[in-house]
C-alpha cells in the first residue's frame, strides 16, 4: 500500500503507511528500512530540512550497515539541496569511505568523493603466507592432487567431487579456502569460484581479495562482443556477475540460459538479427554466444533510453529495461519524474528490479576503479 501511494505521487498517504509499519515492526529491522522510506517521502515532497532529520537520526541508530550507508548519501543529496555544500561533501565521504561495501558507497565513489588509492591494499591487508605453501592444505591434500589428475584427463564432473569434499575438510580454514577457490578458477569452474571468493571476503574483509570477488572472466570475449555491440565492456561483465555469478550453464526459473540469462525467443530474435544460423535455444550455454547476443540486447535497451530528455538515465533505465522489459521501463519513465536518476531508481515500483539496477551499478563502479588500480 505505501508502494502504491508513493507511485501515484500520494506522499501524504505514503508516508502514512511507512509510520504505521515502522511503529508495527519498532523491535525488527523493517522499522529502518520504514524510517528511511519517511525520510524519502519528505525529500520527494520537497521538505528537505524535514527529511535531513530522519536521514541523521538513521545515520547514528540502524542497525543494518546497509540503511546506515543509504542515509549517510541521502543526507548528503538533501544536504545539498539546502545549499549546505560542505555538510553534503561530509556525508558523502563518509558513505564512500564504506567502499565496497554497498551500492550508497559505490554511489559516493562514482560522485568523486573517493580517492584512487582506496582499492589498494594496505601492507596489512596482505597476505604473508609462504609462497612454497601455496598449493598446501591441512586437509583433504590428496583431493588436490586426483582433482588435477582428473581435470588433466579431462574428467570436470569427478574433478570436481575431489575438490567439493576438500572443501567439506577445510570449511573452516581461509587459507585453505583460498587454495581450492585457485583451483576452480583454473579449472574454469568460476561460479564456485565466486562462491568461495565470496565467503572469504565476508569472513576476512581483506580488500587484497576484491579481485577474486570481481574478477574479469572472459574478458576477451566481452571486449570484442562490447567493441561490436557499441556497449561499454564493464557494464556487460558487470550484468554477468549480477546475472549468473559466472555460471555458463545457468538456467533460470523463468527459462533465462546461460552467462547472460537470456530469453530463449529474445535470443531467436537476436540471433537472426546478427546473421547466426541455425540457432538453436541451448546455444546459449555457450558462453561465446551468450556473450555476444547479451552485448548487443543490453547495448540495445541503453541505446533506446541515451538519447533525448532521458540521456542521464541511460545506464538506469537500460538496465531497468534488461531485467523486466522494454515495455515496463517505457512505463515508469512516463510516470516518474526523471530529472535525478538516484531519485529515480529509489521509484522504480518493482522491488527486484530496483535491487537489480542498484547491484549491476554497484558492480559497474567496483570493476571500473579496479582499472585504474
Amino acid at each position: 500500500a505505501a508502494k502504491a501511494a508513493e507511485r501515484s505521487d500520494r506522499f501524504d498517504a505514503a508516508e502514512k503507511y511507512y509510520r504505521r509499519l515502522a511503529e508495527d515492526y519498532s523491535q525488527s529491522d523493517r522499522r529502518d528500512e520504514a524510517g528511511w522510506n519517511i525520510g524519502f517521502m519528505f525529500y520527494c515532497r520537497k521538505e528537505y530540512k524535514k527529511a535531513l532529520v530522519v536521514f541523521q537520526r538513521l545515520t547514528q541508530m540502524a542497525r543494518e550497515p546497509h540503511i546506515v550507508d543509504q542515509s549517510l548519501f541521502w543526507a548528503g543529496k538533501t544536504s545539498e539541496q539546502l545549499g549546505r555544500l560542505d555538510r553534503a561533501r561530509s556525508y558523502y565521504q563518509r558513505t564512500a569511505q564504506g567502499f565496497p561495501r554497498s551500492y550508497y558507497s559505490a554511489r559516493a565513489v562514482a560522485l568523486g568523493h573517493l580517492d584512487e588509492q582506496s582499492l589498494k591494499p594496505r601492507p596489512s591487508m596482505l597476505l604473508r603466507s609462504d609462497p612454497a605453501a601455496k598449493n598446501q592444505i591441512a586437509h583433504g591434500g590428496e583431493n588436490l592432487q586426483r582433482a588435477d589428475a582428473l581435470h588433466q584427463l579431462g574428467l570436470e564432473d569427478l574433478a570436481r567431487r575431489e575438490l567439493d569434499h576438500a572443501e567439506r575438510l577445510n570449511r573452516n580454514d581461509l587459507n585453505a579456502m583460498r587454495v581450492i577457490r585457485d583451483r576452480y578458477e583454473i579449472f574454469g569452474m568460476l561460479d564456485r569460484a565466486m562462491r568461495l571468493s565470496t565467503r572469504i571476503f565476508v569472513e576476512d574483509g581483506r580488500r587484497s581479495e576484491i579481485h577474486h570477488l570481481y574478477p574479469n572472466y572472459y574478458w576477451d570475449q566481452i571486449v570484442q562482443a562490447a567493441v561490436e555491440a557499441e556497449i561499454d565492456p564493464y557494464l556487460v561483465l558487470s550484468v554477468i556477475r549480477q546475472e549468473s555469478s559466472f555460471k555458463e550453464d545457468a538456467v533460470s526459473r523463468a527459462g533465462a540460459l546461460g552467462l547472460m540469462q537470456i530469453m530463449p525467443q529474445t535470443a531467436q530474435i537476436l540471433a537472426r538479427n546478427l546473421g547466426l544460423r541455425r540457432f538453436q535455444h541451448q546455444t546459449l550455454l555457450d558462453p561465446a554466444v551468450s556473450i555476444l547476443l547479451g552485448s548487443h540486447y543490453l547495448s540495445d535497451q541503453v541505446r533506446q533510453f541515451a538519447e533525448g530528455p532521458t540521456q542521464e538515465l541511460g545506464f538506469e533505465l537500460g538496465l531497468a529495461a534488461y531485467n523486466a522489459g522494454p515495455h515496463n521501463a517505457r512505463r515508469w519513465v512516463e510516470r516518474i519524474p526523471y530529472e535525478d536518476p538516484d531519485t529515480f531508481v529509489e521509484r522504480i515500483p518493482f522491488r527486484e528490479t530496483r535491487k537489480y539496477v542498484k547491484l549491476v551499478l554497484k558492480n559497474y563502479t567496483i570493476y571500473k576503479a579496479l582499472s585504474d588500480v
